[in-house]
């Protein structure tokens, strides 16, 4: 902690003190409660809550899927059929009907027959959301050491705007945030600033139904953390320290969610959002001499989109509410509570993950099973690995090293495809990528390899 500016005062009056600073954090509270502060990470990178980073998805399941030959990518259909011949160095997946391809050191884009719509041309491309896609240019001619200007691009190639950015994130709801001198802001598909360069950090836009899409903007503060009193000379000493606060804005900038928050996720799930608030800890002796206190983050709770606290902390953990349902952490043991903050399958797990389609994976004891929304065991525990079920089955594992299986348990809880593979991913589009012997594959819903490498 390092210490800014120190004062002294008589000890007469902290007593009063102490009582203006309660008022004064009671008054932060309401407003965080009525105007909103929030911030966070926990489902976004729960540790134990067994839910992964969840990001905003494209609606539409794929039709086209890649595949490597040696160290050429191309692209198969749902019949396993070769729709693209593997040519290019490295693609990514397709996405509103195009997919960014490297050939040589360069990348472009294709569209779904395969045909080169924007030439490669750039040292990095990322894939297309909302009509935009990110793109490093390489740098200048004739000054081969200087950086690469970052920008955007739309569907035919045409660069968006003439500012310089440090750095860039995806267009969502009509805007992207952008880092410009080591501070972030907003463009619109203009590529005019709408939000000036202010925040530390700032998230994709998310669509809020109140607001039409927030994101999430992180400042850091200078603000009194620590306070000291008594000892042999008498008075109080304040400490200053750096903390970081958290908010959501709206697409003009104007702050939604002021910027209260000690951590909240950056998006809402199910119109909440994992918090917790900053607040002063209880008085604690720091030596022989002297008691303080310090500004610390209290437990995980819920606000809604307006930034009301509708589920007051009190969790160690918290993750995302999926199908009216989130997992908590009570100590070291994860549950699930409803939207009331009511505990309705107890705290026994010792990793929880999300309800999808209506069953969740648990794990306990180093093995996972699955249970439904009322806590009742579909799978005991008993398996090594296990994902979230997708469109009706998830990929689950059992053994160790070389004797590691992986196969599918359908939604009775029973096995839907044997487990025969080294390796399984979900399924999506009705097609699921499995390694069989060493070799990538595709599979369809019935467990029958449509393309395998070297087949």
């Amino acid at each position: 902690m390092s210490e800014g500016t120190l004062l002294q005062r008589p000890l007469k009056g902290v007593i009063a003190r102490y009582l203006m600073m309660a008022r004064k954090v009671a008054i932060t509270v309401i407003c965080s409660v009525a105007l909103g502060a929030l911030a966070a990470q926990p489902s976004d990178s729960p540790d134990k809550s067994g839910q992964g980073v969840q990001t905003a998805s494209r609606s539409a399941a794929p039709t086209l899927f890649r595949i490597d030959v040696d160290g050429k990518a191309g692209f198969v259909d749902k019949s396993g059929k070769v729709r693209i011949k593997p040519r290019f160095d490295k693609t990514s997946d397709f996405a509103e009907g195009l997919a960014a391809v490297r050939i040589g050191l360069l990348w472009g884009y294709i569209n779904t027959a395969g045909k080169v719509v924007i030439e490669p041309q750039y040292d990095w491309a990322d894939g297309f959301w909302d009509g935009f896609a990110c793109v490093t240019l390489p740098p200048p001619k004739g000054r081969p050491t200087e950086q690469g200007r970052n920008g955007y691009v739309d569907r035919r190639g045409r660069l968006i705007g003439d500012i310089e950015f440090d750095h860039l994130k995806p267009y969502r709801c009509g805007v992207a945030p952008v880092r410009i001198d080591g501070k972030w802001g907003c463009i619109d598909k203009m590529g005019t600033m709408v939000v000036a360069p202010q925040y530390d950090e700032m998230s994709p836009f998310e669509a809020s139904p109140p607001h039409g899409a927030l994101a999430r903007v992180v400042v850091t503060r200078r603000v009194v953390a620590m306070m000291l009193w008594g000892g042999p000379e008498g008075g109080v000493r304040d400490y200053e320290r750096n903390l970081t606060f958290y908010g959501f804005i709206d697409t003009t900038g104007k702050t939604v969610i002021k910027l209260r928050l000690a951590e909240v996720t950056e998006r809402f799930q199910e119109g909440l959002a994992p918090a917790k608030q900053w607040q002063w800890g209880p008085p604690q002796r720091r030596c022989r001499w002297r008691v303080g206190r310090s500004f610390i983050q209290s437990d995980w709770g819920y606000i809604d989109e307006a930034g009301r606290w509708v589920i007051k902390p009190g969790f160690k953990q918290a993750a995302h509410f999926w199908e009216g349902l989130a997992a908590v952490a009570d100590k070291d043991k994860w549950g699930y509570i409803d939207k009331s903050g009511k505990m309705v399958i107890a705290a026994k797990y010792d990793v929880a993950g999300p309800f999808r389609e209506g069953l969740a994976r648990v794990n306990v004891d180093g093995k996972w099973g699955y249970i439904d929304k009322v806590g009742k065991v579909i799978v005991k525990p008993h398996l090594t690995w296990a994902r979230d079920f997708q469109e009706g089955l998830a990929a689950v594992g059992t053994g160790e090293g070389n004797d590691f299986r992986a196969g599918f348990l359908g939604r009775n809880g029973k096995i839907a495809i044997p487990l025969v593979f080294d390796s399984a991913g979900s399924f999506l589009g009705g097609v699921a990528k499995v390694r069989l012997r060493k070799r990538d594959a595709y599979i369809d819903r019935t467990g029958k390899i449509i393309w395998q490498k070297g087949r």
